[in-house]
């Protein structure tokens, strides 16, 4: 898998509300999230098939997810997943993002937290080993690396 990096000024010209509804809340006018995640310490990537690896899927080289990451949101030493949208969610997108993720974090921090907004999230991230810890009153998910 590769990202492709996205700057957060050209998030809203580069995605219309009819192409992409499930990440329009995120990017739109509409935001739920304010514009806090639009400053240059949140790092938005376009998650790609890597194109030499599977040449002959007719998906190869077309987006199917939008992350958006950022570093210590919650703890030092720690990778935060803000955004992880997918485009088609009965592919298995969101699991192998979340696997490139998880590999990626190891190299580099000792834990990993994303913030799940409904219990369905909950058991999704915990397939992944996150358990849910509070901080400061607010539900957080964490993973040890």
């Amino acid at each position: 898998m590769n990202l492709i990096p996205i700057l957060p000024q050209h998030i809203v010209l580069k995605y219309s509300q009819s192409e992409y509804p499930l990440v329009w809340e995120y990017i739109g006018p509409e935001r739920t999230h304010g514009d806090m995640y639009f400053d240059e310490q949140f790092h938005w990537y376009e998650c790609v098939e890597d194109t030499e690896s599977n040449s002959l899927d007719p998906n190869n080289g077309m987006p199917f997810g939008l992350i958006c990451i950022t570093e210590k949101q919650w703890l030092p030493l720690s990778l935060h997943l803000s955004v992880l949208e997918v485009y088609n969610k009965k592919k298995g997108y969101g699991s192998k993002i979340m696997r490139f993720l998880i590999d990626f974090a190891k190299s580099k921090y000792k834990s990993f937290t994303l913030q799940p907004h409904d219990s369905e999230l909950v058991k999704f991230y915990s397939k992944f080993g996150f358990k849910v810890r509070y901080y400061f009153k607010t539900k957080i998910m964490r993973l040890y690396l």
